[in-house]
């Protein structure tokens, strides 16, 4: 999906003689395992080919982490909260304008940065749109790629969310329920890239194991991340996951107790006390790197966060979510698996367990392979978005849509 007539990818691009300046736009540096990886992506995509400037919510961590330009979403002085708060957000209007101005091109590499459950219009829905906004009136390109969208939020967050997109030079997202979603909130339907994150090789290739079966079963806190999650019931959930792990190791199947983030870590050491069996272990991961360990040892991925089901998917391990919201779901019926979809607040712990115990027999003759085609075939859709991205930012071309992710 292109931007109306009159807003060209070429608009607002420097002369040939200097480096472009590239700002990445999204909430990195607040240890969101699968926004750190989407940036990731985005940099192989672009490395040494740009001046890259990440535009973030939290600029010291991302500048402390790794080294790059950071800088504020928003005007880190400007007042906030009461009748102060309006003044407050139109200096980040003039912030934005400023910030807008410093580059050549706007770029959102992936994430659910366009997911409005449980978030404030006049959050992270008002300063995207300001950026879209003021990329369109600056006439700088405003590439919005392989993002996740829900039609979820407020009346105010959907309308910020369609004006981004009708703003956005270039907008792709990453499953064919994001795209039935912008075609609601706009009536255009935009192409499927996938993840972002797919791109890029794991750290870790799946490993055949001599022992028993080993299934990794990602949990998450029910309270504590200020989403529809606060609404679960705790008690509930913790029973159902004990049910579950029972079943799983009844079937002689060893257990990896995964959190997708910190917020997880004492909800997952419950859950291991509960099993209360020398076969379920916490299996901590602080990195994509460390999550691609310990996945690519287990023969099935039960998933709770996204980035935990995008990661076994990069790996070809079998899949069965446990999910908080619709963007599990929409991946699995992408991969044709849509009955391996389960909410997190009424999953059927025996349903689940049988699943598993399906696919660890299965698996048994082609572990690695699961979704190996749809992965092959993601791959390539991927490198032709980062070939023509590159190109539209009037970066050296790469020989070929496989060499832009290596």
């Amino acid at each position: 999906m292109r931007a109306p007539e009159g807003t060209t990818a070429g608009r607002g691009t420097p002369s040939a003689d200097r480096r472009r300046r590239v700002g990445l736009l999204g909430q990195f540096g607040i240890g969101n395992l699968g926004n750190e990886a989407s940036l990731d992506a985005m940099l192989t995509v672009l490395a040494g080919s740009a001046d890259l400037t990440i535009l973030t919510e939290e600029p010291d961590a991302v500048h402390a982490a790794r080294g790059l330009p950071a800088v504020s979403l928003t005007d880190p002085g400007a007042p906030r909260g009461g009748w102060r708060g309006v003044v407050g957000k139109g200096r980040d209007l003039r912030w934005t304008w400023h910030q807008v101005g410093e580059v050549d091109a706007v770029v959102v590499p992936g994430t659910g940065l366009l997911e409005g459950s449980a978030v404030r219009a006049t959050a992270v829905p008002l300063t995207v749109f300001w950026y879209a906004l003021c990329a369109r009136l600056r006439r700088r390109p405003f590439h919005v790629l392989s993002v996740g969208v829900d039609t979820d939020g407020s009346w105010l967050t959907r309308q910020l969310f369609a004006a981004v997109v009708r703003s956005a030079t270039i907008v792709t997202v990453r499953d064919g329920g994001s795209a039935a979603c912008v075609q609601e909130l706009t009536r255009r339907r935009p192409p499927v890239v996938p993840d972002l994150v797919l791109a890029d090789d794991p750290a870790a290739a799946p490993s055949a194991g001599s022992g028993p079966p080993c299934v990794a079963i990602g949990v998450i806190d029910t309270h504590g991340t200020g989403t529809v999650e606060a609404s679960w019931d705790r008690d509930a959930y913790l029973r159902r996951m004990g049910e579950l792990i029972g079943r799983v190791l009844a079937a002689g199947a060893e257990v990896r107790v995964v959190g997708g983030a910190g917020l997880d870590d004492a909800m997952a050491a419950e859950v291991v006390a509960q099993a209360a069996d020398p076969r379920a272990v916490l299996a901590p991961a602080r990195s994509m790197q460390a999550l691609d360990g310990v996945l690519s040892a287990c023969d099935v991925v039960v998933a709770s966060r996204y980035h935990n089901l995008v990661a076994g998917l990069r790996l070809g391990v079998p899949l069965v979510s446990i999910g908080y919201a619709e963007k599990q779901r929409w991946l699995l019926t992408d991969l044709g698996a849509a009955d391996r979809a389960h909410d997190v607040a009424d999953f059927d712990p025996e349903t689940v367990a049988d699943q598993v115990v399906d696919l660890l027999e299965r698996s048994t003759a082609g572990r690695g392979t699961a979704g190996a085609a749809w992965l092959g075939r993601a791959r390539a859709v991927l490198g032709r978005q980062a070939v023509g991205l590159r190109a539209d930012l009037g970066l050296e071309p790469v020989a070929h849509p496989e060499e832009a992710r290596r």
